[in-house]
Formats: C-alpha cells, structure tokens, sequence
C-alpha cells in the first residue's frame, strides 16, 4: 500500500518537451516548453526540445513522375532543414537562460507519439512535459491525440499540459 510521505521528493534530471513547429502553434509550443524550462531549472536538470516531422507527401504511386518525387523530396529536405534551424535556435535561447538544453528533429514513418517517446527514451528522459489543446468529438475520434497516445505509451512519467 502507498502512503504519503513529507519526506519523499521527485526530482528529474531530463525533461522531454516535444513541440510542434507548424504554424499556428505557438500558442501550444511557448507556454510548454516555458513550463518544462522552468520545471528544468528548479531540479536542475536537463531540458531535451523534440520536434517529430510527420512523413507526409512521399507516396509512391502509380502513374507518378521522377519529377514529382524528386520536387516532393525537395520540399522534405527543406522541411527539415528549416526545424532543424529553429530547434536551434530554441536550445540556444534556452541556454541563454542557463538551462542545459538539447534540441532534436526526428523525422521517421512512424506515429509522431511514437516518435516523441523514442527520443524521449533516447534522450534519457524521466518525464515528458506535452501540450494539448483537448480536441472533442468527431475531430478527436479522427484524428486521435498524439499527448494521449504518448501518456499511454511511454515508460517515462508524462505531464500533460492543458493550454
């Protein structure tokens, strides 16, 4: 049986805050990994930035050109390219705020959740700071939510933020 303790602590030494770097999330993306740095800088531990790129528009089909997968290449390459620039940036202005920060972009064909707990996992982190912005209805039976599949999943204690 589990009784509460005065005396007992938590203390992380790696929190993990994926964030999504699509316009029109800073709204989700800010006030997460604020939350997580402070958090970070409280238990004076490390703070891993993680952008998952979904793979998207890479279909290998029938009837479709070199020049199309070669321009949709294209366009993943820059995609990249361009997270990777403002994931550094991140760590860096996060840095400056004396955290010990790590940024990463994983761009994998798996779920992003999965991608997210995989370099949570990586990154030897104890928990993971998620936002969500709790999507309701038909919206969430869809589409589902990568913070809920990363809660079910992960072996890493998960802190959901509702903003």
């Amino acid at each position: 049986m589990w009784a509460y303790n005065r005396s007992m602590t938590v203390a992380f030494s790696c929190l993990c805050v994926p964030v999504a770097l699509e316009k029109g999330q800073d709204d989700l993306t800010r006030p997460a990994i604020d939350a997580a740095a402070a958090m970070a800088k409280t238990f004076g531990a490390k703070l891993h930035i993680v952008s998952a790129v979904p793979a998207r528009g890479l279909l290998d089909l029938d009837g479709l050109d070199d020049e199309y997968h070669e321009t949709m290449s294209g366009m993943r390459d820059a995609e990249l390219r361009i997270s990777r620039g403002l994931m550094k940036q991140l760590a860096a202005e996060y840095a400056k705020k004396g955290i010990t920060c790590t940024a990463e972009v994983v761009a994998k064909s798996t779920h992003i959740a999965d991608q997210v707990v995989e370099a949570a996992t990586a990154a030897g982190a104890d928990l993971i700071v998620i936002p969500t912005h709790s999507k309701k209805g038909v919206t969430r039976l869809i589409l589902g939510s990568v913070a809920e599949r990363v809660a079910r999943t992960a072996p890493q204690s998960v802190m959901l933020l509702r903003l």
